[in-house]
């Protein structure tokens, strides 16, 4: 059994059928909340404007060969076609 939390509500659920068999799980968290989280875990920093900055390493975008554009009426003849923009 899991105990899933948010700001408000405890339950306690089996996500074993997912593959999820953490003892705490947190969902619809305050933006509060997320952000206390990252701060306490290390996992970001507040800007002097209170913005959360999160530093991702290395990979900090998508390669182009991991997106694809869904190629329809609309798209057809206004997407420059090629090995990047790939329907």
């Amino acid at each position: 059994m899991i105990v899933v939390s948010n700001d408000s509500d405890n339950l306690k659920i089996s996500l074993n059928h997912f593959g999820i068999d953490s003892s705490k799980i947190n969902y619809n968290l305050s933006i509060e909340t997320l952000y206390g989280l990252c701060v306490e875990n290390d996992l970001g920093k507040l800007t002097d404007k209170n913005v959360l900055a999160i530093n991702t390493g290395k990979f900090t975008g998508r390669s182009p060969k991991d997106r694809y554009i869904v190629s329809d009426s609309i798209t057809k003849d206004k997407v420059w076609w090629g090995e990047i923009n790939r329907p």
